[in-house]
Formats: structure tokens, C-alpha cells, sequence
């Protein structure tokens, strides 16, 4: 599990975590995406799933009826 921000410095937050899931715990800035670029990151993830046609939600996560790919692309005005 790779956590970010503020919860990585919480200490008693990543004990719990490691003993409870049973998973080591470690920092996002591990994979080489600074944990203040991480909202960047996902954004990007999900442009490139809209380009590729790629769906990229989780009915079973979130209820939808279907899935569907999210996003949309908008051309700058003249």
C-alpha cells in the first residue's frame, strides 16, 4: 500500500495500517511522484484512459448503472 501526505508522517495511521491489512506500508514518493504531485498524477492517468477510449470507472465501487469512460474534450475558444 503507498500512502501520501500527511498520513505517511502519521505514524500511529501506518502501524495500524500494516497490522491490520497486512501489507507494508510505504511512502508514494517511492515510485518516483513527489506525494504534492500526486493529484497531477491521477489526472493524468485519467486523460490517458479518455485518449485511449479506456473506460475507467467502478460500478461496483460507485453504483453507476454501466461502465463508462469519464472525461470529456473541450477546445480552447477563439
Amino acid at each position: 500500500m503507498f500512502v501520501a501526505g500527511g498520513g505517511m508522517r502519521n505514524r500511529a495511521m501506518v502501524a495500524w495500517l500494516e497490522r491490520d491489512l497486512r501489507v507494508p506500508v510505504r511512502s508514494f514518493d517511492e515510485l518516483g511522484i513527489p506525494s504534492e504531485a500526486r493529484e497531477a498524477a491521477y489526472f493524468a492517468v485519467l486523460a490517458n484512459e479518455f485518449i485511449h477510449g479506456n473506460y475507467s470507472n467502478l460500478p461496483s465501487a460507485t453504483g453507476a448503472r454501466e461502465r463508462v469512460i469519464l472525461g470529456s474534450l473541450c477546445y480552447a475558444g477563439k
